[in-house]
């Protein structure tokens, strides 16, 4: 099983000044608090499949595949909003349908072998293990009501990758607590209905590989739900697992946490503790939804960053982003 990513790190006291002298200790006596080895991880948007791995992120340059090794080991996780808008090409003869996202007028983007395993190898090579989140809205009918997951293209990536051992996680959709909104859905999909559709693809899983949530490219974890920070709708969707005898199924309990909008955001909320303490609620909560339904899944924070939307530019590619990694 995937260990715990999410480490609740201890700081004493958390000073800063605008301007002035910040006297501070630091206590060196012992260990506060051991942390995994994955701990830092990294989340590539899908997108950068679209046009073939190494479109744009430049994964052959010396320079990056050093910088990558230096962080392993890690997970890298593939995922996001385009992630629910991607249609595998080419993994057999069967390429299935394209899905909701086109019937909803969104661009169904193709990924095909050769851009799947350049990625999966550019991991192997980094020394990560993958992540990779399937697209959801791949469903049976036209979106009027959500309908239900459809598996039969994502099948054809999953037994490739399976074949080729190259997927340690998967996951299924991304933050479906925006549906209706955030440019993702013409309905809303509840928890329950993402929990249904969970529990097709656990099945599907266990069909293909014998077991499940064992942390390795012979049972891989199911991750899930990715929610963008609404909690209550994370623990609906445990509890809809739990009451239909499915907990299980849910190797790693994940959520979204961004301290701020990246488009409003200022230097001095990058630095104030009461800004950076939101994150302990929701690890809290987190930790009492595991606990209530899902006791044996690992809570693990799938997306984080000082702020959403690409961050504050001139803040978050400075100094004042650091504090919430320490955090």
């Amino acid at each position: 099983m995937i260990n715990e990513l999410l480490v609740l790190a201890a700081c004493s006291s958390c000073m800063y000044a605008l301007a002035g002298t910040v006297n501070s200790h630091v206590e060196v006596a012992g260990i506060a608090q051991l942390i995994d080895k994955k701990f830092l991880s990294v989340t590539l948007d899908a997108g950068e499949l679209y046009h073939g791995f190494g479109s744009r992120f430049q994964y052959q340059n010396p320079t990056v595949m050093g910088l990558a090794k230096a962080l392993s080991p890690a997970w890298l996780r593939v995922g996001g909003t385009d992630a629910d808008f991607l249609y595998y090409q080419g993994f057999d003869s069967s390429e299935g349908s394209s899905g909701l996202a086109a019937s909803l007028g969104d661009p169904v983007e193709p990924v095909n072998r050769t851009s799947f395993d350049a990625l999966a190898n550019f991991a192997h090579e980094a020394g990560w293990k993958l992540i990779f989140g399937l697209n959801e809205l791949n469903r049976t009918n036209d979106g009027t009501s959500g309908g239900t997951w459809d598996p039969t293209n994502a099948e054809t990536l999953i037994r490739h990758a399976h074949v080729n051992r190259q997927v340690v996680g998967w996951e299924l959709g991304n933050e479906m607590d925006l549906s209706g909104s955030h440019n993702k859905t013409t309905f809303n999909m509840s928890a329950q209905t993402v929990a249904k559709d969970f529990e097709v693809l656990s099945g599907l899983l266990t069909k293909i590989y014998g077991a499940t949530n064992n942390d390795s490219y012979d049972a891989p974890t199911l991750v899930g739900c990715d929610v963008a920070g609404q909690l209550d709708y994370l623990e609906d969707f445990a509890a809809a697992l739990a009451g239909s005898g499915h907990a299980k199924d849910v190797g790693a309990l994940t959520w979204h946490h961004y301290y701020e909008n990246g488009h409003t955001s200022t230097a001095e909320q990058f630095i104030e503790p009461k800004v950076l303490d939101k994150v302990r609620a929701g690890i809290d909560q987190v930790q009492q939804i595991k606990a209530k339904y899902l006791p044996d899944a690992e809570p693990i924070l799938g997306e984080s960053s000082s702020a959403y939307d690409g961050g504050t530019y001139g803040v978050s590619d400075r100094f004042a982003s650091t504090f919430w990694w320490l955090d």
